[in-house]
């Protein structure tokens, strides 16, 4: 597949030199970090079936498949040589054996099947069984490349039972562990203790408040009904844009703008109250990176009392840096001379319609001390002009005016949100947005296709697995600048 590079911008588009090829970001990848995993694959795909072979004997056969030939004479065979006995004996004695004699096919290895799912985001297809399958139907280069035993490329189910395999037995997540701290050991990104966290909408698969059909036909008062996806909610941006699905909430590096993890919540789940769900697994899946962080940035709303508290008691010595968040703050009206209002952010407005920015603090009179953009000499603004001079200060510099700590506490005193500083740290928030671009866009993972809270928790593990996985092949190919150009990627 032939991708411009960067489109928007109308740049040419670069040598072939310049671009990650398909073929090199399978083989510069350093796929024996990943193949140690596969012997835990093979346990859990066992487990897979001795599960499935235990859950069919309570429930039965479903009622609306067909018996075949070859069913309803193993049926009869059972019926006449094993004497009415019972699956659940049946299955107990499967399992005492432990299949000695190494019946039933023997499986698609671990490693091919990675590959592929990997692969299928930066070949403009979705993450999911159906398309990942599609892929290897239509892309004979990329099934060769993938290296699968078998000359015909594996069915959807097949793709579909491997993704549920892993996510079952927790393997998505031990991929998405060993793959961000190989990276950060390597040198693919240098951590400073910073993080920037955010929340974004992520359509869903499922229907919202759908009920299964047991629930559907349970005669029976239920106050708790179950649901086809526990996760699907409302997910309001605002009173006129409402929607169901999910909220992923992801941790970014600013300088690399690579997650370290993600996580999926419900729809309907406040967004200052996700800080807590996403920092708690990151703490117990890195906490080498827990110890050296340092700072949060987040926006206003999750930049909560609340959560400081709580970063205070799980991260002590981390800082949760924030806008100002004007909820339940009013405006104060003509404070003081030459002064026409403080708004709800806490910034002073002079008569002539300028904002007044913050010179600094008075920590004994505990006053934030606020300085003339116009005529102050440290002024972070130019080509300002004013016309009411003469009716404000006298003073050269303009205005100073200072404003009591008490009378503005949307604004936090010991990190002021309108300081230099601090908008300088604020600006590398921008990196999650480029991320969540990239991501749902870029790489079609703005859709969740699956159901259940392990299934969609492996939605956004990939998302951090696969940013991870480019980036380190991009460092070994030597093209360290293509680590977040997923549309420098030639054929």
């Amino acid at each position: 597949m032939s991708c411009v590079y960067q489109p928007d911008l109308g740049l040419p588009e670069p040598a072939s030199a310049d671009r990650l090829s398909i073929h090199e970001l399978v083989g510069y990848f350093p796929w024996d970090l990943l193949a140690r995993l596969a012997p835990d694959y093979e346990a859990a795909r066992r487990q897979y079936y001795r599960d499935n072979r235990a859950l069919r004997g309570r429930l039965g056969r479903c009622a609306r498949k067909a018996r075949g030939f070859k069913e309803c004479v193993a049926g009869l065979f059972r019926g006449l040589f094993l004497a009415g006995g019972s699956p659940a004996e049946e299955l107990a004695a499967l399992e005492e054996e432990g299949n000695p004699c190494g019946a039933g096919a023997k499986g698609i290895p671990f490693l091919p099947q990675l590959k592929a799912w990997l692969l299928a985001p930066f070949c403009g297809f979705a993450p999911n069984g159906a398309a990942v399958a599609r892929m290897l139907r239509l892309r004979r280069d990329l099934f060769l490349l993938c290296h699968f035993p078998d000359p015909v490329p594996p069915d959807e189910r097949q793709m579909r039972r491997f993704n549920a395999i892993l996510y079952r037995h927790g393997l998505w997540n031990e991929i998405k562990r060993i793959l961000v701290g190989s990276n950060i050991e390597a040198g693919v990104l240098d951590y400073e203790g910073t993080l920037v966290v955010d929340t974004t909408f992520t359509a869903d698969f499922a229907t919202l408040d759908k009920k299964p059909q047991e629930c559907r036909q349970c005669a029976s008062p239920c106050s708790l009904p179950e649901k086809t996806c526990a996760l699907t909610g409302i997910v309001a941006k605002c009173n006129a844009d409402k929607r169901p699905g999910l909220k992923t909430v992801a941790f970014v590096t600013p300088r690399s703008e690579l997650p370290l993890d993600a996580a999926v919540l419900p729809g309907a789940t406040h967004e200052s109250l996700t800080l807590q769900p996403l920092l708690d697994p990151f703490c117990e899946n890195f906490p080498a990176l827990a110890e050296q962080t340092t700072r949060i940035l987040a926006d206003g709303v999750i930049a909560t009392h609340p959560n400081r508290d709580y970063l205070a008691t799980v991260l002590p010595g981390a800082d949760l840096v924030g806008s100002v968040n004007p909820r339940n703050s009013r405006a104060i009206p003509t404070p003081a001379r030459g002064i026409e209002t403080i708004d709800k952010y806490g910034i002073p407005h002079c008569i002539a319609g300028h904002k007044l920015f913050l010179l600094g603090r008075d920590g004994h009179r505990e006053q934030f001390i606020w300085a003339c953009p116009v005529y102050h000499p440290e002024s972070p603004e130019a080509d300002l002009h004013c016309s009411c001079k003469h009716h404000c200060s006298p003073s050269p510099m303009g205005r100073v005016f200072r404003v009591a700590r008490h009378r503005t506490p949307q604004v936090r005193w010991d990190a002021p949100e309108h300081s230099k500083r601090h908008k300088k740290l604020f600006a590398l928030r921008t990196a999650i947005e480029r991320f969540w671009s990239r991501h749902k866009i870029t790489l079609l993972f703005g859709r969740a296709w699956a159901r259940g809270r392990l299934a969609l928790q492996a939605h956004a593990d990939r998302m951090v697995i696969t940013a991870h996985f480019f980036a380190r092949a991009a460092w070994e190919a030597g093209k360290a600048l293509l680590m977040r150009s997923y549309t420098a990627l030639a054929a």
